[in-house]
């Protein structure tokens, strides 16, 4: 064989060798694609797309993973406001209602996480007692305990408001309402009371 004949074989292989490995080479996944594209599994080329992320679309749509386009609803809670959830069947974002009394309840109310409805704790929590029947009927009438908003004396009185403090209900999810914490009042007694700034809680609502 002649050597022309040869290097007619050979050019060939290199030109073939050229279209697959060099820069007109295709893409095996999305990651080798740069900006809004992705590497298109029919023809192994990177394509620009409307959107790879829903994060990209306007609030109120999604990003179909299909299409790769910007459509109206939701694909995931991620795509909802604060509040909401996906309701996966009819791509709507949808109000859920409080899943925990802390950060979805006023103060003073709790969280019926059944419902998914706030209601108002019905047990006299920050009672004002500073009257000598209202401290028994904390005391007695309530089994919580009393507590000082001001300063103590000399003589161990209350120079403030003194407010009734109420037992934790240790049996519940949440043992206490939206804006005070079940804490151990007494250093040698393990009993828990529901505690708040009393004072800053009625003035907003408790």
């Amino acid at each position: 064989m002649s050597p022309l004949l040869r290097l007619g074989l050979v050019l060939p292989l290199l030109l073939s060798s050229c279209n697959q490995w060099g820069d007109g080479g295709g893409c095996v996944d999305d990651g080798e694609c740069e900006g809004l594209a992705i590497c298109d599994p029919v023809t192994a080329q990177c394509r620009e797309v409307d959107c790879t992320s829903s994060a990209q679309c306007a609030l109120g749509n999604h990003c179909d993973a299909t299409i790769h386009t910007c459509v109206t609803g939701c694909d995931a809670d991620s795509d909802c406001l604060a509040g909401e959830s996906c309701n996966t069947a009819t791509s709507a974002c949808e109000t859920y209602g409080c899943r925990t009394t802390e950060l979805d309840c006023s103060y003073g109310e709790r969280c019926d996480t059944s419902s998914g409805s706030c209601y108002q704790d019905s047990d006299p929590h920050c009672l004002l007692s500073n009257d000598f029947s209202a401290q028994l009927a904390c005391i007695y009438d309530y089994s919580g305990v009393l507590g000082c908003w001001g300063d103590i004396d000399t003589y161990g009185n209350c120079t403030g408001n003194l407010y009734c403090l109420l037992p934790c209900n240790t049996s519940d999810a949440d043992p206490c309402p939206r804006g005070t914490n079940c804490v151990q009042a007494f250093q040698n007694d393990t009993s828990t009371y529901c505690y708040g700034d009393c004072p800053y809680l009625i003035e907003n609502g408790f």
